[in-house]
């Protein structure tokens, strides 16, 4: 804590994880949602504040939505909680730890709506940071989401280039390299038209 703050601190794990589940789920929620705005305020640049920060309004929207509180309130700490973890996701990207990348990328994923831009571009990096880890099945996976998703919202340019990411895997798995170009051209061109170098 900073200095001027009181602050309880647990001699032990155990008693900590004991009082923890001893609270109702409203309590942990509302707790969980105060400490990620302490956090926001004291932490200053540490690397991991989004990380942090991303967790614990991901568990304050977890405990709420288990309670069925399902309101704006409830989706607006998801929402905040997947655009944390996904920057955390990105840096773990940018620092070469794919598989941290990849975990707070699905995480975000699983948070932002469906058709959100920031959503599409959290599952474009996923896919990336789950090949460069060697789950090539899982990698398809979340591409082909993004080919639906991005089809579904308009967003031609990431389409096409889901697109040719599928493509691509398949040529590496035998297909025709007439298609691999095809879905290349095709990318280029939508990717020209929305400005995407």
């Amino acid at each position: 804590a900073p200095p001027g703050e009181d602050c309880l601190e647990f001699r032990h794990a155990l008693i900590r994880d004991s009082a923890y589940d001893a609270m109702l789920k409203e309590q942990r929620a509302e707790l969980h949602e105060r400490f990620a705005r302490w956090c926001d305020e004291h932490a200053g640049e540490l690397a991991e504040r989004d990380a942090i920060v991303g967790y614990h309004l991901e568990q304050a929207c977890r405990y709420r939505t288990e309670l069925g509180v399902l309101d704006a309130e409830t989706r607006s700490l998801g929402e905040s909680a997947g655009r944390r973890l996904g920057r955390a996701g990105v840096r773990a990207f940018k620092r070469d730890d794919m598989q941290a990348a990849a975990a707070l990328l699905r995480r975000s994923v699983e948070l932002l709506p469906e058709g959100d831009a920031e959503r599409l571009e959290q599952l474009r990096e996923l896919g990336q940071a789950l090949r460069e880890a060697g789950r090539g099945d899982d990698a398809v996976a979340a591409i082909a989401r993004l080919r639906t998703e991005a089809g579904s919202a308009g967003a031609t340019h990431l389409e096409t280039l889901a697109e040719l990411e599928l493509v691509a895997h398949a040529q590496l798995a035998g297909a025709d390299s007439a298609a691999v170009q095809l879905a290349a051209d095709r990318a280029i061109e939508a990717c020209a038209t929305a400005g995407d170098e």
